[in-house]
């Protein structure tokens, strides 16, 4: 049920237009192309899409069980207001199921963000309250901070990344707890990945990202280590937003890393701590191309175009987005504006 749920929900983001009601045919032709399926869900998914807004708007008022999750992943896939405000509505009253889709959607869409705000604090479900206030980080719902420091002391890894937008200081004995019982899980199979390890160094970047002075230590290892770029990535970023200023040469030296995606990350830390005396070393960077491979040439253009951008806007005295604000907004029309 959770596989199909989250599925309907990217493929609901993949249209800019509202989607239509199908008639039956069109209905299983459509869940065709989901093999996992739970059979019931199928049936309520195949009611769902057949219905009527007005089914619908009943359903979501009080959405529970597969009826009320299909309604809900209907909802999303339609994105009509109508349909919005019903979920909304119907958020205090919804299950766990029904709940987390419903909240994800509302806020893809940036849509009864008090009402999910207020089930951030308040709603019954745990799961939903918990996912409610990651959603709310989005936007800089500080209130939030209780409820997510209770998901991580439930090892809830989707707070880890949201308090790292809207957490403080008070956070960080939730989250070093967190990190001592990742490590005290059981150790993984051979050849299995560590999400335990994953984790844990995930919720070290964001306490460093909060200034914790211990975190800030071990990114700074990670930072300037190039045994895992993934990780050195990450640890750039924090290493970036927890604002040391001794730590700026560091991260002028990685804009000249062997891994372009390290190389793009020093670039927006630089950028977040709007260190305007590394504009030269910026323009620099953003001139050196350095990936043989077809899909690496164009990766590594598309981030010495950010390198360039983020130089210009220092320059400019302006702020710059990072690198996925850029992506979304600028990247489309930055090289042929220049």
């Amino acid at each position: 049920m959770k596989t199909l749920c989250c599925v309907f929900l990217g493929v609901a983001g993949l249209s800019a237009l509202s989607s239509a009601q199908m008639t039956t045919k069109q209905a299983e032709s459509y869940l065709s192309g989901f093999s996992g399926a739970l059979p019931v869900l199928r049936t309520s998914m195949i009611r769902a899409l057949t219905a009527s807004d007005q089914t619908l708007i009943r359903a979501l008022k009080e959405p529970k069980s597969d009826e009320g999750l299909a309604a809900a992943i209907e909802a999303g896939r339609r994105h009509k207001s109508v349909l919005l405000s019903a979920m909304a509505e119907g958020l205090p009253k919804c299950d766990y199921a029904s709940g987390v889709t419903i909240v994800k959607t509302l806020a893809k869409y940036r849509f009864g963000m008090k009402q999910i705000e207020h089930a951030a604090l308040s709603h019954p479900i745990p799961v939903v309250r918990w996912q409610a206030a990651v959603q709310a980080s989005n936007w800089g719902y500080k209130p939030g901070r209780i409820t997510l420091s209770d998901a991580v002391k439930h090892v809830y890894e989707p707070a880890v990344n949201a308090l790292a937008l809207v957490g403080t200081q008070k956070e960080w004995p939730a989250l070093r707890r967190y990190i001592q019982m990742l490590h005290q899980g059981p150790p993984p199979k051979k050849n299995e990945f560590n999400m335990n390890l994953y984790c844990a160094r995930k919720a070290e970047c964001v306490l460093a990202k909060l200034k914790e002075p211990q975190a800030i230590k071990q990114v700074r290892i990670w930072a300037t280590s190039n045994s895992d770029f993934h990780l050195q990535t990450d640890a750039v970023l924090a290493l970036g937003k927890a604002g040391v200023q001794s730590d700026t040469p560091i991260l002028v030296e990685l804009l000249n890393d062997k891994h372009m995606n390290v190389r793009f990350a020093a670039a927006e830390a630089l950028g977040q701590r709007f260190e305007r005396s590394t504009v030269a070393n910026l323009k620099r960077a953003s001139l050196h191309a350095s990936s043989d491979s077809a899909n690496g040439k164009a990766s590594d253009a598309m981030g010495r175009q950010y390198m360039a951008y983020v130089a210009d806007e220092l320059s400019s005295n302006r702020k710059p987005l990072t690198q996925r604000e850029w992506n979304l907004t600028l990247r489309p029309n930055y090289l042929t504006s220049r």
